[in-house]
């Protein structure tokens, strides 16, 4: 037979030798640790998503919280007498000032408008939404800011219009702010401080207007507020202005 016809030589097949058991040891290490990675890794992915929906959904939740917000008609927004003032420093939703005054500011004003801004935490005297005839509905904030030039205590009145037609999760942006009425507490000879202001009340039957009753030292009275606009919804203004 021919040189080609020879059958083809065999070959012995070498196998790799066995891991030792450290070397299957260290491998089963090295898998774990790569599988705790990336479980870790999947469970940040995941996480990152639903504690950004957490925090615009408690933003989303205090904003409608201020629109709604209606406490009665005898609920203090403002108490300047200490006796007074003291026990409201111990109720939820308020907070204790200079000299004892106590004043109402809800935690979610607090968290969705007084925080962003770094205001100083003024008493909130009205809150709520109002909607002028042509207008978008808007949050509308009144606020009493203590002024001490002398003897007297100065109490000023201010208002602010608040944009929440924002998306999902957006905290409301302040659209204009306005100077209102100054109420004088100045107490006889021999008495303390007297001013105590009701918290506001909206006008159902008006949408633009609102009500703050108020009580200066046996001096019955009320701050009138409407909100206001032009055609086509430009100058939008808060009107504030003392009534009987």
């Amino acid at each position: 037979m021919s040189g080609m016809d020879a059958a083809p030589a065999k070959v012995a097949l070498e196998y790799a030798k066995p891991l030792r058991w450290h070397q299957r040891r260290r491998s089963r290490w090295v898998l774990l640790i790569v599988c705790l990675a990336a479980a870790c890794f999947a469970w940040r992915a995941s996480r990152e998503p639903l504690e950004r929906f957490r925090e615009r959904w408690a933003v989303w939740r205090d904003v409608r919280a201020c629109l709604g917000d209606a406490p009665g008609p005898q609920v203090v927004a403002f108490e300047s007498q200490p006796s007074r003032g003291a026990p409201l420093q111990q109720v939820d939703g308020y907070v204790g000032y200079v000299g004892g005054r106590a004043g109402r500011l809800p935690i979610y004003a607090y968290r969705s408008l007084i925080r962003p801004m770094r205001y100083n935490g003024d008493p909130i005297l009205f809150m709520g939404a109002r909607r002028w005839s042509e207008g978008r509905e808007r949050l509308v904030v009144v606020r009493g800011r203590m002024d001490f030039p002398g003897p007297v205590m100065k109490f000023h009145v201010t208002a602010e219009i608040w944009d929440v037609d924002v998306p999902f999760g957006k905290g409301p942006s302040l659209v204009a702010e306005f100077a209102g009425p100054i109420l004088v507490d100045a107490p006889p000879e021999g008495l303390t401080t007297t001013l105590r202001v009701f918290a506001g009340q909206a006008d159902p039957s008006d949408p633009s207007h609102f009500t703050i009753p108020y009580d200066n030292g046996g001096q019955l009275g009320k701050i009138d507020g409407r909100l206001r606009g032009s055609p086509g919804g430009g100058n939008e203004r808060i009107e504030l202005y003392l009534g009987n």
